[in-house]
């Protein structure tokens, strides 16, 4: 199933997104683990979205 990059890139950034906010929230309310846990996907969610960019703009540059 090939998904378009673009769409890609947007769940990307509402999945990044949601995590930092609940991520910052689970901080403020003192709970250190799931803040840490929901850090974590939120740089795993960016880093995708990085590479998903970078090969969409190769792509169209060639």
């Amino acid at each position: 199933m090939n998904v378009d990059p673009r769409i890609r890139m947007a769940a990307g950034i509402v999945m990044a997104v949601i995590s930092y906010v609940i991520a910052v929230t689970n901080f403020i309310d003192g709970d250190i683990r799931s803040g840490v846990i929901l850090t974590l996907i939120g740089i795993f969610f960016s880093t995708m979205l990085v590479q998903t960019t970078s090969r969409y703009l190769k792509r169209d540059s060639s």
